[in-house]
């Protein structure tokens, strides 16, 4: 049955006439579906460590037009999937071939021909099972907090462990610009024998700029190392700055106004060399008394366009002032102006 229909050009003239010369006419043809295709699998489960990849052989036949299956001809392409990517192998005479494929988790492997004019699209699939491994599967989400403190974590999977044992999980990290991975912090993960998984989190660690992180277990002869937790780019946060703060006048009688003043910064998203005043932001004022330890919140003062603010107390004794930005936005970091001691009288 026609599944398309094609026009062609045909032009008719006498075999003495000119080349040049000849009535043309349009023909509508149709078009057959290519014949049915089938991927057979020689086994139904492959086995390899996590992360590896295997080979897995098959054939690929089609469906004649007397409804016999024959092979394929040589030289048809069979594809092995390989992280996202074609691994391209061509059959042989009798259909057959062997492509590699991955290992991962015990996600199933897929192997496909895509249609190729004249032969239908197919694919299988053959189950995994990791042998002695462990690896991280899915992605790792680093959070970063606003007094510049990292936390991410992810699940490292261990597959056919002979015997208990701690695996050593690295967290490495990639500055921005850069190929090079840094180990930030080391930990260990519990793996009773057979399978298991486990949650490794780690907080807490000093934030060293933007870049990547990622998760990863380090491996060893007996139990090869797998996948790598997925590096996500740190969730971006702004830095800011109170580079100009003061309280004045210096010294002050005792009831009289005392005025804070100061400027919120944050670098340009272009140019982070450049700074410029971070508006609209709530800006919160300390004071601490002379001799005690204890800061007291005295209020919020909120930035103007230019990222300036200002707010006034009444004096009332000596002690030490300073601002601080606490974000209520998720997307910068929180910043402390210097501190200013002012003289009751």
């Amino acid at each position: 049955m026609a599944t398309g229909v094609r026009e062609i050009m045909v032009t008719l003239r006498p075999e003495s006439e000119a080349v040049g010369s000849g009535l043309g006419r349009s023909l509508m043809v149709g078009t057959l579906p290519p014949p049915k295709s089938k991927i057979t699998m020689d086994a139904a489960k492959l086995r390899g460590p996590d992360a590896s990849t295997v080979p897995a052989s098959g054939r690929l036949t089609f469906q004649s037009a007397d409804g016999t299956w024959k092979p394929a001809p040589a030289g048809t392409g069979v594809r092995g999937r390989i992280e996202g990517r074609g691994g391209w192998v061509r059959t042989v005479e009798d259909g057959r071939f062997t492509v590699e494929v991955p290992v991962n988790g015990r996600v199933s492997a897929l192997v496909d021909h895509k249609e190729s004019g004249w032969l239908s699209s197919t694919y299988a699939t053959v189950a995994v099972d990791p042998s002695t491994s462990a690896g991280f599967h899915g992605g790792t989400e680093p959070v970063v907090s606003a007094d510049r403190k990292v936390t991410l974590g992810g699940k490292l999977y261990a597959y056919d462990i002979p015997a208990p044992t701690k695996l050593k999980v690295v967290v490495e990290f990639r500055r921005k610009g850069t190929e090079e991975w840094v180990v930030k912090a080391t930990r260990e993960s519990a793996a009773p024998a057979g399978d298991s998984t486990r949650v490794v989190t780690v907080a807490r660690l000093p934030y060293p700029g933007s870049g990547h992180w990622r998760l990863r277990y380090t491996g060893t002869p007996a139990i090869p190392a797998g996948y790598v937790a997925t590096h996500a780019p740190l969730a971006y946060r702004t830095n800011t700055a109170i580079p100009e703060f003061n309280a004045a006048p210096e010294p002050v009688k005792a009831g009289r106004p005392i005025t804070i003043t100061g400027k919120l910064t944050m670098p340009l998203w272009y140019n982070e060399n450049e700074w410029v005043g971070f508006a609209s932001q709530p800006v919160r004022i300390y004071f601490r008394a002379t001799g005690t330890t204890t800061w007291k919140s005295m209020g919020t003062a909120t930035t103007a366009s230019d990222g300036t603010f200002k707010k006034a107390f009444t004096a009332a004794k000596d002690g030490t002032w300073q601002a601080r930005y606490e974000p209520g936005l998720e997307t910068s970091f929180a910043s402390t102006s210097r501190e200013d001691l002012v003289d009751v009288q």
